[in-house]
């Protein structure tokens, strides 16, 4: 598969647990399967996540504009594949925040990045496969940083009690 291209097929997974990263195995069952599934090459973005504590991995923008259509704009829960190891992940899909964390609708460019939790790596220009199993919450406007940060933190929080959740399945 070339850079940027999409790939958007159902996948069935089980798995095991090292430390924070996962592995994946053969199914359990249909349930297992994600939502949606891209994978595509690590760009360098506008870094507001690292300077608020959250930092992120954008992925290339020619598989934004192409997933458009197919996939509803907002947070999701997902397993990231880096090389050989799977890593858990808060993924947003949608319309960029400008400076005031109002959404930008005059650009009306959607993104596509992802936070891997527990994970401090440096992945531009590698490539990563995105696993989204649940959908968390839509695209929101935030009136400050402050509240921001707090949103993104209850975002993990649920992305992890999915993932306790998922483990128990």
């Amino acid at each position: 598969m070339a850079a940027g291209d999409v790939e958007m097929t159902p996948l069935c997974i089980s798995l095991i647990v090292y430390s924070s990263t996962v592995h994946l195995n053969m199914p359990k069952n249909q349930t297992d399967a994600p939502i949606w599934s891209v994978k595509s090459m690590v760009v360098r973005g506008q870094q507001q996540g690292r300077v608020i504590g959250f930092p992120t991995a954008n992925l290339d923008t020619k598989l934004v504009d192409s997933l458009l259509e197919a996939v509803k704009p907002g947070v999701f829960a997902t397993l990231v594949r880096w090389r050989d190891i799977e890593l858990l992940g808060a993924t947003y899909y949608g319309p960029r925040s400008n400076q005031s964390q109002e959404i930008d609708s005059v650009q009306n460019k959607n993104i596509l990045e992802v936070h891997i939790l527990d994970f401090d790596q440096v992945v531009y220009g590698q490539e990563l496969s995105i696993f989204a199993f649940k959908y968390i919450r839509p695209p929101l406007k935030f009136n400050s940083l402050a509240d921001l940060k707090a949103q993104i933190a209850k975002d993990l929080k649920q992305v992890r009690a999915w993932y306790i959740g998922y483990l128990k399945s």
